[in-house]
């Protein structure tokens, strides 16, 4: 995994905490357990947004999107004028065009 997925899965976690943490003062009451359960998910994530600005700068995070290169095999005509690169170039060696 890299780091932007790690913290979009961290953050989603967090979501998912608050949103059972909003549920505890209806079962246990406005205790200061409670609260403080509630204070604690709620300095996470802003300490989670904090570091992900630190960790992935504003100009990066969506920088570059993946460019999907299809699978399939190209025509013969597309490798013409290619050299291999295992064996370097091939250029001016008496190929016949």
């Amino acid at each position: 995994m890299n780091v932007r997925s790690d913290m979009a899965m961290a953050a989603r976690a967090l979501d998912d905490l608050a949103r059972i943490a909003r549920i505890l003062p209806e079962v246990f009451g406005a205790t200061l357990d409670v609260r403080r359960v509630i204070d604690d998910v709620h300095r996470l994530q802003a300490s989670l947004g904090l570091l992900n600005e630190a960790v992935i700068p504003q100009g990066l995070r969506f920088a570059h999107e993946l460019e999907v290169i299809p699978d399939h095999e190209y025509h013969p005509s597309f490798w013409l004028d290619a050299d291999h690169e295992g064996i370097g170039g091939m250029a001016g060696l008496g190929r016949s065009e």
